[in-house]
Formats: structure tokens, C-alpha cells, sequence
């Protein structure tokens, strides 16, 4: 760990490391979502969980230290794009494959909608007052 911090000492570093990551992840989600039918629905919200890791990492690799004003914006944007995504995934997971392909039930797109809405206001304001 510490050789990475070295490693990663400087802003470009971190910034390098940080976009090859996401790349890697976003090339290797979209090879996994062609291969297979069952993460075809959900490749862009796992890129979405790709660039969540990609940030975490830059901001743990060096921009916490070196802008932290920037840093507390990024970790606001990045755990948003998280939360959203997992709430996607799970929307996905509880509505459209147990709900309507195993138990042959309806779920709306607006229900999911609603659900998102208001899942995000609130992890607004909690990230607000956290910051």
C-alpha cells in the first residue's frame, strides 16, 4: 500500500490510474454484457458502479490531500452515481425478474420511477448534510 501511495504521490497519477481503471471496467462490462443475456439489461449501471470505484480510487490516491474543496464535490457526485445505480440494479433485479418473469406479475416503469425519485432526494440530503 504504501508503494502505491508513492506511486500515486502525484495528481497525474492518480488521474492516470484513476481513468485506466475505468477504462479496463468499461471495456471489460461491456465484453461480459455481449456474452451474457442476463447482464445485457444492466451493463450501463454496472459501468455507472465502474466510474463510483474509478473516482473513490483517485480521491483516496491523492486528490483528498491535494484539493480537498474538489474532493468533497467529487465524493458528493460519486456516492449520488452509486446509490443510483444500486437502487437500478436492485429495481431490476426485485422488479423485473422476480416480479414479472417468476411470479408473471406487473411492475411499472413509473412505480420504478417514483421509487428513484425519491430514494435520490433523500441520499441528497444526507449527503448534504453530511459535507
Amino acid at each position: 500500500m504504501e508503494l502505491l501511495k508513492d506511486l500515486a504521490g502525484s495528481l497525474l497519477w492518480a488521474t492516470l490510474i484513476s481513468i485506466g481503471f475505468y477504462i479496463a471496467g468499461s471495456i471489460a462490462t461491456g465484453f461480459l454484457a455481449r456474452k451474457s443475456k442476463l447482464l445485457k439489461p444492466i451493463a450501463s449501471w454496472l459501468k455507472l458502479l465502474v466510474l463510483f470505484i474509478s473516482l473513490q480510487a483517485f480521491l483516496l490516491l491523492g486528490a483528498e490531500e491535494a484539493y480537498p474543496r474538489f474532493s468533497r464535490q467529487l465524493q458528493f457526485l460519486s456516492w449520488l452515481i452509486a446509490v443510483f445505480a444500486l437502487l437500478r440494479l436492485t429495481l431490476y433485479m426485485y422488479g423485473d425478474l422476480f416480479v414479472v418473469r417468476w411470479k408473471k406479475g406487473s411492475f411499472p416503469a413509473a412505480f420504478k420511477n417514483i421509487i428513484t425519485a425519491v430514494v435520490l432526494v433523500v441520499t441528497v440530503l444526507v449527503l448534504l448534510k453530511r459535507s
